[in-house]
């Protein structure tokens, strides 16, 4: 019989071990498991905008692997040279300068998505140049520089943006693409693989004057033939004017994000089961459904491929809910659940979920397929629970002859059919029997007479351990072990240290996990070992794992910390993680914060004051590419991120959070690199080979093109040699030279003397504010 998960699905772990009569068992405490958070991608629809372009900034988030869920908060940070940028959470608009340099945005099908822009606070300042954008999602970050580019005033067509910028490969999406220079006529084509879909348009709203912002409305097209299961990209691509004699073309790269899927999607049906003679009402929930009932049909198919329709009550506007009647699955009493494939057609395709709906047994055959716990003692008192499936109330329970009381059926009507029983073991005590005694537990169907057995279960073992609770705990943590014939006095042993044994009756110890053990980072455990000293029998069961005394840090606040209020008893931090220790040591960057300074609010919460200055910390701002005003190439100081580690003591045990913290440098100024002055045609190291020369004459001249092509002014020039052989023949080179600049310097070879090679060597040194540099050009000819 096919089972699968169904959509909907609570997840429960049970876990029941035996207990006695006067003392129920307790559930054990599983296993906390860090949640793994990720960003597969953060981008921007463009890394090189104009100066006032609105630019698209999209992070996409995971959970565990899966898109993370809607409303989940994602912090956007910016830094760069400019006096006016930053983020917003919808498109910017003329004349809105309403930007943070820190936003928060939520997630909605997996992204963020918000919208950056640097505009010039004035008329005199130039903001161009590198801007770091950061995105944050829990414990994960990740960044990206982008360039702005001095405005131009040319009317030419551009392009700065598209959104949204994702949809479906069957098309039908609205999109509005921004840019300048926008005019009518106008046609937009999405280009994917080298093939070209044309747009509708829907609106466009032309740049008036030409460079100022217009926009573009369409309709995507369908992109038949396309690859549609796996998500790709397409470019925009626009021409104005189209089929004029000015027209222009301006594309947007990569810019639309296909997403796998089109036409109808079916993601579950609601409820997922029913009766064999139908006539109930169901939800089948999805997308892509239209919205015309007489369009679509719904039907069921069972595992021997016997397709039934059923009837379509209606159709939700948007297309993500079709409410059907079940028809009728059978005319004979079913002994099984049976699953049921739903399919729906409609005039763009169809879909069907495999196991989406299940026809419930009228007369279940029950089936056990396992008990929890095995054995118990003679007296009985033993709580246990029957795995199986066809548990159909009412239901007796027997343990060999003897009837089960207190019995519960937990009737699992999900496609994974996971039914369960929960009784107390009947006293076993009068039947005479020598202790261990095994009898079989047996189910029976009280209303059909339709049974189950299943051997094993042990009663009057009379040494045993059948579980314990928690699971999971550290040091100085009370643990309760679950069992039978537990003769004070005892020993308790795991992972081999011995327990402090707090209490012992005949299926109870109660142990705490001592103190002071050897701290360990990792976690350890295993088995509990119990051994009576008096018989000096033993026994191993359960299960319990210690854990390690390693800290994990998962957030600090505030991200971004200014170099300013560094040092000055501002610059104050709280860690935030699980499994802090009392006393711990921090350490920001290079920097160990004193004690005094550090305090530890609880385990999963840490504060920090007063952090120092960037030379404690050991902070070097990142360098990073920028124009500066007069135009020369530089660099920046970038806002940098700081690692947090938090060390526990004993154990010397650390968990680190790269990029914890961003420091953001307070003077942001556009530095000019080195003077760098480059040789064509040859250069530094090379060799320039005169023609050979009659003695005592000389040859044509050797010129050599001299350019700064660093952002300081080279100053200083001086060449050598002149010389008796390779003699300067004039030069236009200035003793300074200036970013972009160049200059031509000459030669000519005269050899003098005996015929043969002549060699010597034109060095060019050179200064700027940092240092002094040289070139040397090897120079040869031969005398004839």
């Amino acid at each position: 019989m096919k089972r699968s998960i169904s959509f909907i699905a609570i997840l429960a772990l049970v876990v029941m071990v035996g207990c006695s009569g006067d003392s129920p068992s307790a559930k054990p405490v599983p296993t906390v498991v860090p949640t793994a958070w990720g960003m597969p991608s953060f981008s921007a629809s463009s890394l090189s905008p104009l100066v006032g372009t609105v630019i698209q900034v999209d992070a996409q988030i995971t959970k565990d692997g899966s898109p993370a869920p809607d409303g989940t908060s994602v912090n956007f940070l910016s830094t760069g040279p400019g006096t006016v940028f930053g983020f917003t959470g919808g498109l910017i608009t003329k004349g809105d300068l309403l930007l943070e340099e820190d936003v928060t945005v939520l997630t909605e099908g997996g992204y963020a998505t918000t919208f950056f822009t640097v505009v010039p606070a004035n008329e005199t300042e130039n903001p161009a140049g590198n801007y770091l954008l950061q995105a944050r999602a829990d414990n994960v970050v990740k960044q990206l520089t982008v360039q702005y580019r001095a405005s131009v005033t040319t009317d030419g067509l551009a392009l700065f943006s598209i959104d949204p910028r994702r949809g479906s490969y069957s098309g039908g999406d609205q999109a509005v693409i921004v840019g300048k220079g926008i005019q009518m006529p106008i046609e937009v084509y999405f280009d994917l693989n080298g093939v070209a879909y044309q747009a509708i348009i829907a609106g466009v709203t032309e740049s008036i004057p030409l460079s100022e912002d217009g926009s573009i409305t369409v309709v995507t097209p369908a992109f038949t033939g396309a690859n549609n299961s796996i998500q790709q990209t397409a470019d925009v691509r626009v021409i104005a004017n189209a089929g004029t004699g000015s027209q222009e073309t301006a594309i947007l790269s990569n810019a639309f994000v296909l997403l796998p899927g089109g036409g109808p999607q079916i993601f579950g049906v609601s409820p997922n089961s029913g009766r064999s003679s139908g006539g109930e009402i169901v939800n089948i929930l999805g997308q892509n459904f239209g919205s015309v009932s007489s369009d679509l049909s719904v039907s069921f198919t069972d595992p021997n491929g016997v397709v039934r329709l059923a009837s379509v009550l209606s159709v939700a506007p948007d297309g993500t809910q079709i409410q059907a009647e079940t028809p009728r699955f059978s005319t004979l009493p079913l002994t099984e659940d049976q699953p049921q494939d739903v399919a729906v057609s409609t005039v763009e395709g169809g879909t069907s979920l495999e196991d989406a709906f299940i026809v419930l047994a009228d007369n279940p055959q029950p089936k056990i397929t396992a008990i929890s716990p095995t054995a118990g003692p003679l007296e009985g008192g033993t709580l246990v629970t029957i795995f199986g499936n066809g548990f159909q109330a009412p239901m007796q329970v027997f343990f060999g002859n003897l009837a089960a009381i207190d019995v519960n059926i937990f009737n699992d009507t999900t496609p994974a059919n996971e039914d369960r029983i929960t009784c107390v073991s009947p006293n076993y005590s009068q039947q005479n029997d020598v202790p261990p005694v095994v009898v079989d537990v047996k189910v029976v169907a009280i209303n059909t007479g339709a049974q189950s057995s299943y051997s094993n279960f042990t009663y009057g073992d009379n040494f045993y351990i059948s579980g314990n609770s928690p699971q999971e705990g550290g040091l100085g943590d009370l643990v309760i072990i679950y069992g039978s014939g537990f003769v004070d006095p005892l020993q308790v042993f795991l992972a081999g240290e011995q327990m402090q044994v707090i209490s012992v009756s005949g299926t109870e110890i109660v142990v705490r996990i001592p103190d002071d053990l050897g701290t360990e980072c990792g976690a350890r455990g295993g088995a509990f070992r119990v051994l009576l000293l008096e018989s000096n029998l033993e026994t191993s069961g359960g299960d319990f794992t210690i854990r390690g005394n390693s800290p994990q840090v998962l957030r600090v606040t505030p991200i971004i910390i200014s170099e300013a209020d560094l040092g000055t008893g501002d610059a104050d931090i709280v860690i935030n993680g699980q499994y802090f220790s009392p006393e711990v040591l921090v350490r920001v960057g290079n920097y160990i914060a004193p004690s005094a300074d550090v305090t530890v609010n609880s385990s999963t919460s840490i504060d920090v004051r007063d952090l120092p200055g960037i030379d404690q910390l050991g902070i070097v701002f990142n360098p990073i590419p920028c124009i500066t005003g007069g135009g020369e190439p530089g660099v920046i100081a970038a806002a940098t991120p700081v690692a947090v580690t938090v060390t526990n003591f004993p154990g010397d045990c650390s968990d680190t959070l790269p990029g914890a913290i961003v420091i953001e440098p307070t003077a942001s100024v556009c530095t000019p690199t080195p003077a760098e002055l480059v040789t064509s045609p040859i250069a530094d190291g090379g060799t320039w080979s005169f023609p050979a020369t009659v003695i005592d004459a000389c040859s044509v001249p050797f010129f050599i093109t001299i350019e700064n092509t660093g952002g300081e002014t080279a100053t200083s020039i001086l060449y050598s040699p002149p010389g008796s052989t390779f003699i300067p023949a004039g030069t236009t080179c200035t003793p300074s030279l200036a970013y972009g600049l160049s200059c031509t310097y000459s030669m000519i070879f005269c050899p003098t003397g005996l015929a043969g090679q002549k060699q010597d060597q034109l060095v060019i040194q050179y200064d700027d504010s940092q240092t002094t540099q040289f070139i040397s050009i090897n120079l040869s000819g031969e005398g004839t």
